[in-house]
């Protein structure tokens, strides 16, 4: 049976001392993101290495295939609720023609997304971008932040989108995309390089807060680390929502790492804690576990949470309801025959095409805001 896991938070703002209830009807705002593996062209560009995603590549990457890609992509859209995402944010995206397809193209094209997007300094040509329906949200600022503070010889990574709007026609939030330095060839000898886009997202969120220590902000992506990782605990310093009702620092060194945790299973936050939250922290949202996908990408058999969000604490000081979870419906999953459990259905093992659906698994966050 196709499902979707969405994991709650209630706010109970009725009770807390910081806010007091209106009986307006709140507005909600659903937002995905989705490292889609991959989505590239058909065509060789001579300014990146794009070669193994071409008809003469490794990969043997063709109209069909792609278009085949592209669809799939629209499937998981689509089935991420009732209504498409207001928001969309992706990464490993090689171009604006891509999304223009992606957008254009398929059945999403009814719903007249907007795009925003710009070549990065990766390589491979893999960027972020951003999908947007202009009825849910009116950009008034676009910004694409260089990485820097890597090591000589690092390879160039991609930036970090800024975009700031209005939300629903009412709420200023500027909203962050990322998508951090890879943990091949290995975990150690990468970590300086998340660590490095963690610095330069850390200033550019301190930025807003000296501006408005109050300030909505809404932080996605695919970080390659999870939130006990160094980068997000401790250089990001993102706090940790976890069950019980309690708060941890995510420096926290006397909790178990990983998803089998208990203690991270869950978003529980009530009237207790709500007066806990500082307006100018960011908060990770840990989605409660109850199945065996307990991630969004599968490692040796390992389930990671690599792809997240992260709001500031005045926006979930004015959130009346919060759900995250993790898209996990069956198409998008294969067994894993190597392991146990299952594993994400992606486009290729190795070079052999099998015309899944990507690598990770998409994330959800939907929020209404009490104005």
């Amino acid at each position: 049976m196709q499902k979707l896991r969405l994991f709650t938070v209630f706010l109970l703002i009725l009770l807390s001392g910081d806010n007091t209830f209106s009986q307006e009807e709140p507005e909600s705002i659903r937002i995905m993101f989705w490292n889609v593996e991959n989505l590239f062209d058909p065509f060789e560009d001579s300014l990146t290495m794009d070669d193994e995603f071409t008809p003469a590549g490794n990969h043997g990457w063709s109209w069909k295939r792609f278009n085949q890609k592209l669809n799939n992509i629209y499937k998981v859209i689509i089935s991420t609720g009732w209504k498409p995402p207001d928001i969309i944010g992706l990464c490993e995206v090689e171009n604006r023609w891509v999304l223009k397809r992606l957008a254009e193209i398929t059945p999403l094209s009814k719903f007249e997304y907007k795009i925003i997007h710009k070549d990065s300094p990766d390589l491979r040509g893999i960027d972020v971008a951003i999908l947007y329906l202009p009825n849910s949200f009116k950009p008034l600022e676009t910004r694409f932040i260089p990485v820097t503070g890597l090591k000589p010889g690092d390879d160039p990574t991609r930036d970090i989108l800024l975009v700031k709007g209005i939300m629903k026609s009412r709420d200023t939030v500027s909203i962050f995309v990322n998508h951090w330095p890879s943990r091949y060839p290995g975990q150690a000898e990468t970590m300086h390089k998340r660590k490095a886009a963690a610095s330069v997202l850390k200033q550019n969120v301190d930025g807003i807060f000296a501006v408005d220590p109050r300030c909505k902000i809404i932080i996605m992506g695919d970080f390659n680390d999870e939130p006990r990782d160094e980068s997000i605990s401790e250089v990001l310093d993102g706090f940790v929502l976890i069950a019980e009702n309690k708060l941890l620092p995510g420096k926290d060194t006397n909790s178990r790492s990983g998803l089998s945790d208990p203690d991270m299973q869950g978003l529980c936050v009530d009237s207790l804690t709500i007066g806990k939250i500082s307006g100018d922290n960011i908060y990770c949202l840990i989605p409660q576990v109850t199945n065996s996908v307990t991630g969004t990408m599968k490692f040796e058999g390992r389930w990671f949470l690599f792809d997240q969000f992260m709001i500031s604490g005045g926006l979930l000081k004015n959130a009346r309801l919060l759900y995250t979870g993790i898209i996990d419906h069956d198409f998008l999953l294969e067994p894993d025959e190597a392991y146990t459990g299952k594993k994400p259905f992606r486009t290729y093992n190795g070079y052999i095409y099998k015309g899944g659906y990507s690598d990770h698994l998409p994330v959800v966050l939907e929020i209404s805001i009490m104005k």
